[in-house]
This record gives C-alpha cells, sequence and structure tokens, in this order.
C-alpha cells in the first residue's frame, strides 16, 4: 500500500506557498488540501476542529 506524504507548507502572504505547492502536487502526485477553503467553510469552527475535518478528507482521498 502506498502512504501519501502530508506536507504542510507556511509562509508568508507572497511567499509562493501554491506555487510550491502546486510544484509538489505534480511531482507527488499527491492533492492539495488549503486549510482556507475549510476555514471558509466552517467561519465558526476553532481552528483545532478545521484541522481535524481536513485530515478526515484526507483519510477520506487515501481509502479511496
Amino acid at each position: 500500500m502506498r502512504t501519501t506524504p502530508i506536507i504542510h507548507i507556511i509562509g508568508l502572504p507572497g511567499a509562493g506557498k501554491t506555487i510550491l505547492a502546486r510544484r509538489l502536487s505534480n511531482v507527488l502526485k499527491v492533492p492539495i488540501l488549503r486549510i482556507g477553503c475549510h476555514r471558509a467553510r466552517f467561519p465558526m469552527t476553532p481552528i483545532g476542529e478545521v484541522y481535524q475535518l481536513a485530515f478526515k478528507e484526507i483519510d477520506f482521498m487515501r481509502s479511496a
């Protein structure tokens, strides 16, 4: 079974996080999950719970 790496990219606005994520995604053939997208869907949810939702989505994608 192939394992999918989880890579966190952190940086200031305009630092190139999205470009780096896209390149890594293409090279490693892994999806990009943006916490900001999850945060927008659940704005009143504490940030820790947003991470939990994102990791549940990763687990779902791995099992598919």
